[in-house]
């Protein structure tokens, strides 16, 4: 017969391999042995380590609209939207010419008609630089509105960013460009826009050591196949 303690032992031992076998598939994989070298129940479950237990190395700094407009000035061609309206200003200076020729003073009745166009052509050219001059700074504002403070963390194969305006992980594979200036490192997704200045981080070794990797990365997602 089958003593009580018998029966306490086995379900006590029984117990254990279930709470250490639920506690192996939710922390960690699963090692496929529930008992020892002798057949025994182990002590303790093996829990493996995380990949990324602790980021990289963690920034901590402020931004605000100024540091946008350096995004916004950058150099690039001309499309969509703003090429469409730059030749609306020069067909407006066209048509405007065209409407005052005959109305304009007799002293530039004299001059030749392509001469005075041209120079509209560059009257409407500098007020198209000072229109999208406004309009970077309008985009800046709109992006920054206040100063912000910002958390920018590293763990490897992601990073991680929480400010006023977002809290988001981003990967490479996401990652549209990645622009450096001697001021600023600009990480361009398709929803996010990640600024970090260039005195945010501890030693410019560090920053050179990021952006190589990064763009690393960015390689490797590129090329990954489909």
């Amino acid at each position: 017969m089958t003593s009580r303690r018998e029966v306490t032992s086995r379900r006590e031992v029984t117990s254990r391999r279930e709470v250490t076998s639920r506690r192996e598939v939710t922390l960690v994989e699963v090692t496929g042995e529930d008992t020892g070298p002798g057949g025994e129940t182990p002590s303790a479950p093996v829990y493996s380590e995380p990949y990324f237990s602790v980021p990289e190395f963690s920034l901590r700094y402020s931004l605000n609209w100024r540091d946008a407009l350096v995004w916004e000035v950058l150099p690039g061609e001309v499309q969509g939207r703003q090429k469409a309206i730059y030749i609306g200003f020069q067909l407006a200076g066209g048509m405007a010419y065209g409407l005052a020729a005959d109305r304009l003073p007799d002293r530039f009745a004299t001059l030749p008609h392509v001469l005075v166009l041209l120079v509209v052509m560059v009257v409407m050219h500098g007020l198209w630089l000072l229109y999208r001059a406004a309009f970077r700074r309008y985009r800046a504002r709109r992006r920054i509105p206040h100063q912000t403070y910002c958390v920018f963390e590293d763990w490897g194969d992601h990073i991680y960013i929480h400010d006023a305006r977002q809290e988001v992980s981003l990967s490479a594979d996401l990652c549209r460009q990645m622009v450096v200036t001697p001021t600023h490192i600009f990480i361009d997704f398709a929803d996010a826009l990640v600024i970090v200045p260039a005195y945010a981080f501890d030693t410019p070794s560090q920053r050179d050591a990021f952006v190589a990797k990064w763009q690393r990365l960015e390689k490797e997602a590129r090329d990954w196949p489909v």
